[in-house]
């Protein structure tokens, strides 16, 4: 009987180390504390504004675990660098800290596979849109950390031309959350769910009206265009699918100086 007791005792250990070494290491995507969202998130938004005293370095990183790689230096307004800026560094930072690196035993470094030439790699990228009135920075963070694939998160960064004003959904729309939230919802459902590419695939958990779920966006002189993340509202295999919103058929919700007839 004692002898049991051991074993189960030995087991319990063994399940619980594992739980820590491996478990802890998986990547999840963080809000960004810098992502302009309606409600309470939005107080980022009012942070005073500081410009930068050097450029962010931006420089490439690699090491015997990872590689960082950064495509960002065609960022030129000095308010979208210091945004994308105060995100990457905390990304870095979660990066490097919950693979923990430095802490690695032999064990660790046989099973992820770091002995034979693997390594965790960060890409962080973006692609500008305009129109006449807003400047979005669309940031894009490859994460690899094993597995069949890597994972893909997007963020956006928008500015108000005229004034560098950083906006969020609040300052596009007039209406509240609760009155546009909704509207959101039943078109994206209905966009998405008529491409034929998507049929029998989409998932309205994605689409319900929350504000995570309509967090990354940027406009054309006439539409309102919403990224949803890997996962969100398709497989994975389709990535991130984009609905646009015509301004015409949401006059009655959003401001209507950010677009044109």
């Amino acid at each position: 009987m004692k002898k049991l007791k051991y074993l189960i005792l030995l087991i319990l250990v063994v399940v619980i180390v594992y739980m820590g070494v491996f478990k802890e290491r998986k990547t999840v995507v963080t809000e960004n504390p810098y992502l302009p969202e309606d409600g309470a998130e939005a107080d980022s938004l009012d942070q005073p504004y500081v410009p930068l005293e050097t450029n962010p370095s931006w420089e490439n990183e690699e090491a015997e675990f990872f590689k960082i790689t950064y495509e960002l230096s065609d960022i030129k307004d000095e308010s979208a660098k210091l945004d994308v800026d105060r995100f990457v560094s905390d990304r870095v930072s979660q990066f490097k800290n919950e693979a923990n690196f430095e802490s690695l035993s032999e064990g660790d470094i046989e099973a992820l596979g770091f002995n034979r030439g693997m390594k965790y790699t960060l890409d962080f990228s973006f692609e500008l849109k305009e129109s006449d009135f807003i400047k979005s920075y669309i940031l894009k963070t490859a994460v690899f950390t094993g597995g069949a694939h890597g994972n893909l998160e997007v963020l956006s960064f928008n500015y108000e031309k005229e004034t560098g004003k950083r906006l969020g959904l609040k300052d596009v729309f007039k209406k509240s959350p609760a009155e546009y939230l909704p509207v959101l919802s039943a078109q994206g459902l209905t966009s998405l769910s008529s491409k034929k590419e998507y049929e029998g695939l989409v998932s309205y958990e994605g689409l319900t009206p929350e504000t995570t779920n309509w967090s990354v966006w940027y406009t054309t002189n006439d539409s309102l265009n919403f990224i949803f993340q890997t996962y969100q509202v398709v497989p994975y295999a389709y990535g991130t699918p984009e609905v646009s919103i015509k301004a015409e058929d949401i006059s009655k919700l959003i401001n209507e100086e950010y677009f044109s007839n």
